[in-house]
């Protein structure tokens, strides 16, 4: 078991160090560290017992006893509100009490792990993180003050754990830790604390205490399925403390009673799958031993004196079974627990490779709804009627009255200005007729196609909880059009050859446009709808039309677009870490199912 346990530390030291690399495990590699480094403790000789029970079932009573000293209160009320760790020293020098206080509470369940493994001697004292230390004597006095504590003061107090250093009696010896620890049905420190879970992890036997009036409870079944949860494999040792308040009874009825109360916890820590052996199950008045041996009471001497002899010959007994059976006891407890571990963070693996399944799935989601978005187009009609004839009739009124404007001579740069405010004069009543033939298309902008749009656009970004209010537009979001006359530049009709103009001069550089926009009467069947004006209208409304449709089709689509990327970056921030993260977990998850596999391959053994 030992080899099996010393392959299985280095199978896990190898597996930190292959997946240190990967990238967005990081909590997952300092668990697995962790499990490496508790694999570890099979080469520990240390052995830790947990005193455990209800409240006033005796469990100070019997630490006590088992140190050969003061070092657990004892009283009507709750006592024991915090653990103590409980070892034996040969220098009276080195009897002391020690109160490891927290500088960091929040970091309570790492520094009771640290705490342990210094008095282990796993890691060095200082290396237990953000935690001071003070220290008396081991007086009865002391234990009272730092020890007893009030339940008001445990707040101010903060300390998380004492550790004592005692004679010790028999069972304390040889490397043997003693955790005394609260009622697990306590006020204030019970199963509810984290501490219980990180030192019942810890244990490599269980001493559990019960008594004639505080005996096996649903809070009991509470405290086996916690170490089921975390140390399944720890044997467990049942001491039944006789409490003789019924002592007027027959006695033959009262060792029956006793004989039925231990049974009945015997039969349901079986229950719970713990290995207790009915040669494991020991009856005692510990009340009696503690009075004996302190010389409390002269009277019935003779009882207490058999109490005292009674409990020698258990703790002998449990001492025989600590010595034969330790090393098997602790690296089988090492192996299992490692194995419990190993089985937890499987577990862990597991739930955020399925979490990120569904992120994944998630994400497909959206960028199908957000795909289907983007493809749509906004229907627009082609059609653009123009009046030419009130178009004609205004580029007529404004020709008319630059001629009535005209007189005298002007130079190459007046007649250039003339003809240049005349051609711009006429596009902008062009762009005005135009302008009011597309107005139709305000209603596009608005209209049931895109509303129909930007409604399932609104009911996408709900659901990918990305929501924001969409962008707005009309058409007077786009300014009015204005026809390009570029072939018409004055410098294109008024020559330089000539250093004036006359009003007539002028005048036929004016008609040129004009005819040009409007064409003339006699010069063709069909009309001055023959030039250049409907040529000139028509393309203009279409480029006009297209930049309309572009903007709406471009202002929703990169608002869709920019919605969508950042309803997938809520999901996944960084895609390929996100991907180097779930093949890192897959991967390990392979790694850490193969030892599973020899790990309670070896706990068959």
């Amino acid at each position: 078991m030992t080899r099996q346990a010393e392959a299985l530390q280095q199978e896990l030291e190898a597996l930190s160090q292959r997946h240190a690399s990967v990238k967005g495990i990081g909590e997952v590699y300092a668990s697995l560290r962790k499990i490496a480094g508790r694999a570890k403790e099979y080469a520990d000789r240390s052995f830790v017992i947990l005193v455990a029970g209800p409240v006033k079932s005796g469990k100070s009573t019997f630490v006590n006893l088992v140190a050969n000293a003061f070092v657990s209160p004892t009283h009507f009320l709750e006592c024991t509100v915090r653990p103590s760790i409980i070892s034996s020293t040969d220098d009276p020098q080195k009897e002391v009490i020690t109160a490891y206080r927290s500088k960091a509470p929040e970091r309570s369940v790492e520094q009771v792990d640290a705490i342990i493994d210094s008095l282990r001697g796993l890691i060095k004292p200082e290396e237990v993180p953000e935690v001071m230390t003070e220290s008396w004597p081991l007086t009865e006095q002391n234990i009272d003050e730092h020890v007893a504590l009030d339940l008001s003061d445990m707040d101010k107090d903060g300390t998380l754990m004492t550790t004592i250093k005692t004679p010790g009696g028999k069972l304390l010896t040889n490397g043997v830790y003693l955790i005394d620890m609260p009622g697990f049905d306590g006020s204030r420190a019970n199963l509810d604390s984290p501490l219980y879970k990180t030192i019942a992890a810890r244990a490599d036997l269980i001493i559990l205490v019960q008594s004639s009036n505080s005996a096996i409870t649903k809070v009991s079944d509470d405290f086996f399925r916690l170490l089921k949860e975390n140390n399944r494999n720890v044997p467990v040792c049942l001491l039944h403390n006789v409490f003789d308040a019924a002592h007027w009874r027959d006695e033959d009825i009262k060792t029956a009673a006793v004989k039925e109360q231990l049974e009945y916890a015997v039969a349901r820590i079986k229950e719970k799958g713990f290995n207790l052996d009915a040669k494991n199950a020991y009856v005692v008045n510990l009340g009696m031993v503690w009075d004996w041996r302190r010389k409390a009471y002269t009277s019935d001497e003779n009882d207490l004196a058999g109490a005292s002899e009674a409990f020698g010959k258990v703790e002998e007994e449990m001492y025989e079974v600590l010595i034969s059976q330790r090393d098997s006891i602790r690296v089988r407890n090492v192996v299992g627990r490692t194995l419990q571990q190993i089985e937890e963070l499987m577990a862990r693996n597991e739930a955020r490779l399925s979490q990120m399944d569904a992120v994944t799935a998630r994400c497909e989601e959206i960028k199908k709804a957000f795909d289907a978005l983007k493809g749509r187009a906004v229907p627009v009609k082609d059609d653009v009627n123009v009046d030419y004839f009130a178009m004609r009739n205004e580029i007529t009124g404004i020709y008319t009255l630059a001629k009535r404007s005209l007189s005298g001579r002007y130079s190459t740069k007046e007649t250039r200005e003339i003809v240049a405010r005349f051609i711009a004069d006429c596009a902008k009543a062009m762009g005005k007729k135009v302008n009011e033939a597309l107005r139709f298309l305000d209603s596009q902008v608005n209209g049931e196609a895109v509303m129909l749009w930007k409604s399932d656009i609104a009911d996408v970004l709900r659901r990918s909880g990305v929501d924001e209010p969409l962008p707005t537009m009309s058409m007077n979001d786009f300014p009015p059009m204005e026809p390009e006359l570029d072939m018409l530049y004055p410098d294109k009709i008024v020559p330089w050859n000539l250093f004036r103009y006359s009003v007539n001069k002028v005048n036929e550089f004016l008609a040129h446009v004009y005819y040009f926009l409007v064409g003339k009467d006699d010069a063709t069947d069909v009309g001055y709808i023959s030039f250049m004006l409907p040529e000139v209208v028509e393309k203009e409304a279409k480029e006009h039309k297209d930049k309309v449709l572009e903007r709406i089709e471009g202002t929703y689509g990169r608002f869709v677009e920019r919605k969508r990327r950042e309803a997938l970056a809520k999901l996944i921030a960084d895609p390929k870490e996100w991907k180097a993260e779930r093949d890192g977990l897959e991967a390990l998850q392979q790694d850490l199912a193969k030892i599973r596999v020899t790990t309670e391959n070896a706990l068959k053994l």
